[in-house]
């Protein structure tokens, strides 16, 4: 069984999957239960493809999710670049340098004056 604040117990389960960015194609589909995080499976996974498909990982990209000091740290260790924001509870609650909110329109501008537009959750914003 996996608790969540504001969701009903019940059994539940996450999908992981790792896709090669330049053919576009899944490599590894991976079902954990719903109580493991995200960062538990990473970097074994990343041996998974790495011995399944006989090939050399060089760069990897995850969201911040994945971003903690064990995962950064040990994929230096092995010479994969990652692309994956620092885990830290104020990631993501400040407004970058430049960038203005207008609750009125529900946007934000950036510096260089486009605006990037609410679909659907608040904290989610396209170009």
């Amino acid at each position: 069984m996996a608790y969540k604040n504001g969701c009903s117990n019940g059994l539940k389960y996450k999908g992981h999957f790792s896709i090669d960015a330049e053919y576009g194609i899944i490599l590894d589909p991976f079902i954990s239960t719903g109580a493991d995080h995200e960062s538990k499976h990473y970097l074994n996974r990343l041996e998974t493809i790495q011995h399944k498909h006989d090939i050399t990982i060089e760069e990897t990209v995850a969201d911040r999710g994945y971003g903690t000091g064990t995962i950064i740290s040990t994929l230096f260790e092995r010479n994969i670049r990652p692309l994956i924001p620092l885990f830290h509870h104020s990631s993501g609650s400040a407004m970058p340098a430049g960038f203005v909110y207008d609750p009125t329109t529900d946007t934000i501008q950036c510096p260089t004056g486009n605006k990037l537009i609410a679909t659907g959750k608040k904290d989610r914003y396209q170009r």
